[in-house]
């Protein structure tokens, strides 16, 4: 059996292009961490997007296995990225001004 190519991905190069960018274009290091922290939710959300797709053609084909496998990974991205929400919305609340604050996912004004 031959060992499978490595392979790019232009999508997560264009992505992961676009941070360096961003991050190049800030000097204060607390928008640096706001900002890579939103970088990789990208990455995070394009990762699971084809992860669903991958898992319904599996389920289509009946890969049994393919399948439960895919189902981890995805369910393993899932957390990932509540993991990167709260991470956002703490960095960002602890880099904001004072009267300005994300709640649950909304914006909230005091």
């Amino acid at each position: 059996m031959r060992e499978p190519l490595t392979q790019t991905n232009d999508v997560i190069i264009e992505l992961m292009r676009e941070m360096h960018q961003m991050l190049d274009a800030t000097n204060v290091f607390h928008l640096k961490d706001v900002i890579s922290v939103g970088c990789v939710q990208n990455i995070n959300a394009y990762k699971i997007a084809n992860y669903r797709s991958a898992y319904i053609f599996a389920a289509e084909l009946e890969l049994d296995t393919a399948t439960d496998l895919i189902q981890q990974i995805l369910e393993w991205e899932l957390e990932t990225r509540k993991v990167l929400t709260e991470l956002s919305i703490e960095e960002f609340n602890t880099t904001q001004r004072p009267a300005l604050k994300i709640k649950d996912n909304a914006w909230k004004i005091d």
